[in-house]
């Protein structure tokens, strides 16, 4: 959804902020710069050690100015990455892909959603990932290497099987709404195990035999 794409975009500047932070803290110091007094006023002396300060802070200035270059850049790219986001969900014509959007984003880490975010078909790979609640699960517990691997292989074995839309008086009910006349007590109580151990695998696959 794009709330969680924002909220995505805000933990990425949040993490860029801090690495602007620690960059010229990784860049060497060139030290204080030299003064005739420093070099008990010999002037030889003091010409050496200026020379040396120069070349040094030149290499500090340099390696500043590129870290804060290859920031703005990633930057740039996570925005461009979540305008085209938004932009590829048009092309998914599954009437329940919202749903599927939710359900994918609840389940993966920042670290992942930023993963599929960075593949060329990110809102298809969402929706393949919702139909397959399984592999969902077993990629959210991944470290970020091996889910980069998994996203990699999915993307390259995408296939998006598009739905017919459903007429509106057929649509499953959801939440708490009453089925037949009563509570669906199966997916309250579905909802109320996933909340509880963060495990949603269940209630996704239960919700997924709800549709017609």
């Amino acid at each position: 959804t794009i709330r969680e794409m924002r909220k995505a975009l805000r933990e990425r500047d949040r993490e860029l902020a801090q690495l602007r932070k620690q960059a010229p803290q990784r860049i060497a110091d060139p030290g204080p710069k030299p003064t005739l007094a420093g070099c008990d006023f010999d002037e030889d002396r003091f010409d050496a050690e200026y020379a040396e300060w120069t070349t040094r802070k030149a290499e500090a200035d340099r390696a500043e100015t590129e870290a804060q270059a290859a920031a703005r850049a990633e930057q740039e790219a996570w925005t461009h990455r979540v305008e085209a986001y938004k932009a590829d969900k048009l092309t998914v014509r599954a009437p329940d892909f919202e749903t599927a959007e939710q359900e994918v984003f609840d389940i993966l880490p920042d670290n992942h959603k930023a993963l599929v975010m960075m593949t060329g078909k990110p809102a298809a790979l969402v929706y393949a990932l919702s139909q397959n609640p399984a592999k969902l699960a077993d990629l959210s517990k991944l470290d970020p290497v091996r889910a980069a691997m998994m996203i990699g292989k999915l993307e390259d074995k995408l296939t998006v099987t598009k739905r017919a839309s459903p007429p509106a008086p057929d649509r499953p009910l959801r939440g708490n709404a009453s089925l037949a006349g009563g509570t669906d007590k199966e997916l309250a109580r579905l909802e109320k195990e996933a909340e509880r151990t963060g495990d949603r695998t269940a209630l996704i696959r239960y919700r997924r035999s709800l549709k017609p």
